[in-house]
């Protein structure tokens, strides 16, 4: 027929109760079908009645890694007790972690004991999540991902980790449900513009075009930067 045909195969494996369900819609604006996630605006992949669109995880570099320099003098060797604080090296001062308690829950606890930290002990446990924070997107580093606190003591080191489209979530969704309402070729590459979560998009329509993007937000790097090893987080 020379006509495009589009599959895709996402990968995603079977649950019961999935996380997908399949729907099919029509208004003046839309007519699409296809795989999306309950609760989340617009059809993830599928079709209209002009092309067909599938997608699969991104490989591009949108986060990086800091090397966080931690105060020797306050920085204690275990994080998660009661009174574990640290403090970051950034712009000539320490400044301290941000801190939040979790309290995690597990099945056989007794829920009549206080949490506490440690190894669970029929308790719910507590556990402390730290971030790097200087209160704007700029200067905000992630949370932290791991601690070196042993190995050279005069040295602590934390690691954190931040996204390229941190606080930017929501244009992702806004070009997913984009694809809903696309008209044309031009009208989709529009919509994954605004994508900004890391994802390969393949497309065809009933011209027989087909065509594939790489699309998400990338790390503005400074020149000469090696992206292979962790950004230096004293600012």
């Amino acid at each position: 027929t020379h006509q495009a045909l589009l599959w895709g195969g996402p990968q995603e494996g079977f649950d019961n109760p999935n996380i997908d369900n399949e729907f099919y819609g029509r208004t003046p604006d839309v007519a699409a079908g296809g795989m999306k996630i309950p609760g989340a605006p617009g059809i993830l992949i599928g079709m209209t009645d002009r092309f067909a669109f599938t997608t699969t995880s991104g490989e591009m570099d949108n986060s990086t890694v800091y090397v966080e320099s931690l105060d020797p003098t306050r920085a204690p060797t275990n994080p998660q007790t009661a009174d574990s604080q640290y403090y970051f090296w950034f712009n000539n001062a320490y400044r301290q972690m941000d801190r939040r308690v979790e309290v995690v829950h597990y099945a056989g606890e007794n829920p009549t004991h206080a949490a506490q930290y440690g190894p669970p002990n029929r308790a719910p446990i507590l556990f402390n999540v730290f971030r790097v924070n200087d209160c704007d997107a700029q200067h905000f580093h992630g949370p932290v991902m791991s601690f070196d606190l042993v190995s050279d003591p005069a040295h602590p080191r934390a690691y954190t980790m931040k996204t390229a489209y941190w606080k930017n979530e929501q244009s992702t969704l806004d070009g997913f449900f984009g694809f809903d309402t696309a008209k044309n070729f031009v009208d989709f590459d529009a919509a994954v513009a605004k994508i900004v979560s890391l994802h390969n998009f393949f497309y065809a329509d009933y011209l027989g075009n087909i065509a594939y993007w790489s699309a998400g937000s990338k790390v503005n790097y400074p020149p000469g930067f090696d992206d292979r090893f962790p950004s230096d987080g004293t600012g």
